[in-house]
């Protein structure tokens, strides 16, 4: 019926099989997805809260709760949801880059950039998400906090030179950032006496010239 478009009675239909089954995940699932597509945020909200009494640890719903409200307009509530996932699965690194990657995909760039901050302190882990931080600048024009994330990355993960150099060239497509990637990489080179970084940089160097 949804490929029909009718999605009323499909709607109905998935209602119904709830009422019954209320941890049928499939019709969860696509009720949840008519909801979205009518527009129905509330519904949405109502329906994913009730999933969640009966799979209380669903961490990718409750995130998504607080993504309806706040599409929805409903920041205050949206911050409710979010905060207390936060407080409940703070110790869960997958449950971290989920919320991260919709605080992204909402434009909350200022809350993705705290929280993955802070989960590097939670998690003793001095790169967690660089990668995705340095793809997270790049998008933004911001070439220097870019690199420097990449480095970050780099650094603690010396087998992926190929990948971070990889990034560094995607970068350097943009002409007017080509000196910038260069005065930042030199100036990076000094830091490091030996290893890895170095060699990164200095591949790295050689190879935006020949552009």
């Amino acid at each position: 019926m949804e490929r029909k478009g009718d999605l009323q009675e499909a709607q109905k239909i998935y209602e119904l099989i709830l009422e019954t089954k209320p941890k049928n995940r499939q019709a969860f699932n696509r009720l949840k997805n008519i909801y979205k597509r009518l527009g129905n945020y509330m519904a949405t909200a109502e329906l994913i809260s009730n999933w969640l009494i009966h799979s209380p640890h669903d961490i990718q719903q409750r995130v998504e709760l607080g993504e309806i409200f706040y599409i929805s307009d409903n920041h205050e509530q949206a911050e409710r949801v979010w905060d207390e996932f936060i407080l409940q699965y703070g110790q869960n690194t997958s449950a971290y880059r989920m919320l991260v990657h919709t605080y992204s995909r909402l434009g909350l760039g200022e809350k993705m950039i705290q929280l993955a901050h802070d989960g590097r302190q939670i998690f003793a882990d001095p790169d967690f998400m660089a990668l995705e931080m340095g793809h997270f600048y790049h998008s933004r024009q911001n070439v220097e906090k870019a690199l420097t994330e990449y480095l970050v990355f780099a650094q603690y993960n010396p087998r992926q030179h190929k990948t971070i150099l990889d990034k560094l060239l995607i970068i350097s497509d943009d002409k007017e950032a080509l000196p910038i990637i260069e005065h930042y990489l030199i100036k990076q080179i000094n830091r490091y006496h030996s290893g890895y970084q170095p060699q990164l940089f200095i591949s790295t160097i050689f190879q935006i010239r020949q552009i």
